[in-house]
Parts: structure tokens; sequence; C-alpha cells
């Protein structure tokens, strides 16, 4: 079973090092990264994009209306769930 990696961006789009992002996530084999954008009004979708373009164990939700941090973590969780076999989940925020 793999594990399952929720990361909440709101307007992110400075903090995001693609190349970093796309090397570590490559390293890994028992993960499944679901990235939750929510309502970024930057180029923060662009790049999560581009990271799972080169990723084959990621995947994004993108919220069209901001929502509280807990709301925006349901919505991950519930796309994981339906997605994946998963044995656990853990949600992680950037830094802004």
């Amino acid at each position: 079973m793999k594990i399952g990696i929720i990361i909440i961006f709101h307007n992110n789009e400075d903090d995001i090092d693609t190349k970093y992002f796309i090397d570590k996530i490559s390293q890994t084999k028992h993960l499944e990264l679901c990235f939750v954008n929510n309502e970024s009004r930057d180029s923060t979708y662009q790049l999560l994009e581009e990271i799972k373009y080169q990723c084959s164990n990621v995947s994004i939700v993108n919220i069209k209306k901001f929502k509280s941090d807990v709301s925006a973590v349901r919505a991950g969780a519930r796309y994981m769930f339906s997605q994946y076999d998963l044995e656990n989940w853990v949600t992680l925020q950037p830094i802004c």
C-alpha cells in the first residue's frame, strides 16, 4: 500500500522550485501526492501542472473558489481516497 500526502497551495508561485520538487518526487515509489491549489491568482497552478507532467505519482485538485484550509484538505482527501488504496495520509501547507 501507498501513503498519500496532501499539500495545499495558495499563491505560492515564488515558493515552488519545480526542479527540486521533480527531483525529490521522482525518488519516491510508495507515495501518492495530491497538490490542492486553493484558488491561486498567480502561476501556482501552472507550476503544479509542470510537476505533475513530470511525475506519475502526483495529482492536482484545483479549487476555483477559496476555501478554508480544513475544507481544502477535505477536498484533497476525498479525491485521494476515491482514486487510490491508501494506508495513511498526511497534510502539509507551505509557509507563506
